[in-house]
């Protein structure tokens, strides 16, 4: 994922960390200075966010005359009222015998549909802050992040208190594998290693347990022999060399990208009976095809860069994004754009024997022209074209989401008692998957973003993102940028901003390394 030296902008949210002593060596200062440029731009988003969250806060109201989409049953009832309070449903019934919303703000659902928030259900927040309001902007009302830090569960806890506008955080451990990867992943590599780290997460309050590509067969039985006594799931990752089979027996609760399907080493399909493994398994599937945009090149590339949620993208990505597609296609890379057709095929012979499916798309992680929230409407079309009925390419993104994380009591259907996360629509999703993109308004714990709100959300993020002419080569931070910068993220610390603790440290070091060491230890103090 990572191709150069050189901290481009949409590598610093990932795995940066573990480049800082290599870019001490070889960037140059043409290239801080850029990257300063980069956490220049970005420190204007964390204050658009955080702006954006004093701004809006949970309502009491209800949406009258709306049809509600039932996810369990994939039926669409109409003339219905839903009446809000606290940030949950209190009550669902006919618009007619409503009594219960006298003095509510009323909302207009007339010739509307009302679906439960989507969900991505795989995704990374070593991104950008945008992302948070890119998913709400498409509906996306709660994201299970797959490899967790402190940093992230103080971001979750900033989410519960009403302190930071962003979809509902579900938080996976640091992920485990048996070989380094910087600060990305905790290396075990015994039985009691593992056990160990199931023990930690599980007590500093993780959702799951998050394995991943490389894993001796006992280490990663004792990773589940050990989360099935703490009663917690473990997701992620089939490990390379054990069978699916193996994986299903052992009670591994979700499996990422088909790994173990798909074989790592070869990028080939297994031969083994995965069918059969899976046919009635109590197991669910995150395919995450739409990462295939990452080794799009030439016109493809060019067109995908060319969508209009581009626009919703930092410039600074973009042009690097150019680069990428104007590169040759490598052997490396033809292979891995075989692993869309082979998933494809893998997803259509498990869905013959009902085989569950969550829909996830790995954004924030560092893949390229994979914005948030819009990548996940991608994952749902793909999803429906490959055999799934809009109603069950919809509960892939709802019902199963919830069901997959033991939260139905939560989330993923429109019933008094859950959380108010809900999204209303202009046309009917049981038609087209299509149509859930046609959004009127969002709803996350209670507060109301309704399309004039989204539209001025989306404006302001492209007014820092988009700005017209953009430059043709990434522009470099001057001196009073990174006073204002300072200036800005101190003053966020100070009212509970939650930084990426990664990008805090790699800022610092270019900070220092651009002879700015009075910055570089205030940066160091956000910590």
């Amino acid at each position: 994922m990572i191709k150069r030296v050189r901290l481009i902008p949409f590598m610093v949210g990932f795995l940066t960390s573990c480049l800082i002593s290599a870019a001490q060596v070889s960037q140059t200062s043409l290239e801080r200075r850029q990257t300063l440029g980069y956490f220049a731009d970005e420190s204007r988003i964390d204050e658009l966010l955080f702006n954006i969250s004093r701004k809006h806060h949970p309502e009491n109201f209800v949406i009258r005359n709306v049809t509600v989409i039932s996810t369990t049953e994939g039926r669409a009832v109409p003339n219905q009222s839903v009446v809000v309070k606290d940030g949950r449903i209190a009550v669902l019934g006919p618009s007619a015998s409503s009594q219960s919303a006298r003095g509510l703000r009323t909302i207009d659902g007339a010739g509307a549909y009302l679906i439960p928030g989507l969900t991505d259900m795989h995704i990374h927040e070593f991104g950008s802050s945008s992302q948070h309001l890119l998913n709400l902007l498409e509906g996306v009302t709660s994201v299970r992040d797959m490899d967790g830090f402190p940093w992230t569960l103080r971001m979750r806890e900033a989410v519960n208190r009403g302190d930071l506008l962003a979809p509902n955080l579900y938080i996976s451990g640091e992920i485990l594998n048996g070989a380094p990867m910087g600060p990305y992943a905790r290396v075990v590599t015994t039985p009691e290693e593992g056990g160990a780290a199931v023990r930690n997460d599980k007590a500093a309050g993780f959702d799951f347990i998050k394995v991943h590509n490389i894993m001796k067969p006992k280490v990663y039985e004792a990773i589940l022999d050990e989360a099935h006594k703490q009663g917690i799931d473990v997701v992620g990752h089939i490990p390379q060399g054990i069978k699916v089979a193996d994986a299903i027996r052992l009670g591994q609760k979700t499996m990422e990208h088909f790994k173990g399907y798909i074989l790592d080493e070869t990028l080939t399909i297994s031969h083994e009976d995965y069918v059969s493994a899976t046919k009635g398994a109590d197991v669910w599937l995150c395919p995450t095809f739409s990462t295939y945009r990452n080794y799009l090149r030439g016109a493809d590339a060019l067109r995908a860069l060319d969508l209009p949620e581009m626009r919703y993208t930092s410039w600074r990505d973009r042009i690097d994004w150019k680069k990428q597609a104007d590169e040759p296609a490598t052997p490396q890379t033809q292979a891995r754009q075989r692993i869309l057709p082979m998933s494809e095929q893998i997803f259509k012979e498990l869905l013959l024997v009902g085989a569950r499916f969550i829909a996830g798309t790995d954004s924030g992680g560092g893949y390229a022209l994979m914005p948030a929230g819009f990548i996940l409407h991608e994952e749902l079309r793909i999803m429906q074209k490959d055999g799934l009925s809009p109603a069950e390419t919809l509960r892939t993104a709802t019902v199963n989401a919830a069901a997959a994380m033991g939260r139905s009591a939560e989330f993923g259907t429109i019933e008094p008692g859950k959380r108010a996360n809900m999204v209303l629509l202009s046309a009917d999703p049981l038609l087209d998957s299509a149509n859930l993109s046609r959004i009127q308004a969002v709803i996350v714990r209670g507060i109301v973003l309704d399309r004039r709100d989204l539209d001025s959300i989306g404006e302001r993020i492209r007014a820092i993102y988009d700005p017209h002419p953009a430059p043709s080569t990434a522009t470099v931070a001057t001196r009073d940028d990174v006073e204002q910068m300072i200036s800005r993220m101190t003053s966020l610390h100070e009212h509970g901003f939650v930084f990426r603790t990664q990008n805090i440290i790699l800022l610092a070091q270019v900070l220092r390394d651009e002879s700015y060491p009075a910055e570089a230890a205030k940066i160091s103090n956000l910590q």
